[in-house]
């Protein structure tokens, strides 16, 4: 008659092999190209005119979030892009930031 042998006895291995490779992972997992900086906060009009003056990025995309607060995308001819997210207070931060931006055409009739 076969031996009857808890999952727990089977799986322990495995889970423990899991977690070793997860750790190992994210041991050797190349640092990020890009340092994140602290968050950076301001009247939406001043980072606006900073981003335009600094960076010569424009708007390029807005949308709301619920009812507290809108998101921003802009944009630089160079490529660089700002995310900002502004309250209803009217104080804007700067939730992330990038290079290489690039616009996705979208083909009506297909999918996407």
């Amino acid at each position: 008659m076969p031996r009857f042998i808890p999952y727990r006895t089977l799986f322990r291995p495995a889970l423990a092999g899991l977690a070793l490779l997860a750790a190992s992972a994210a041991a050797v997992a190349p640092a990020s190209s890009q340092p994140v900086p602290p968050q950076r906060c301001a009247a939406h009009d001043d980072l606006r005119d900073f981003l335009s003056s600094r960076y010569k990025e424009q708007p390029k995309s807005i949308g709301v979030i619920g009812e507290a607060a809108v998101i921003e995308v802009f944009v630089a001819e160079s490529g660089t892009w700002t995310i900002l997210v502004t309250r209803a207070n009217g104080n804007s931060c700067i939730v992330a930031a990038g290079h290489s931006w690039e616009d996705i055409p979208i083909v009506l009739g297909q999918a996407t």
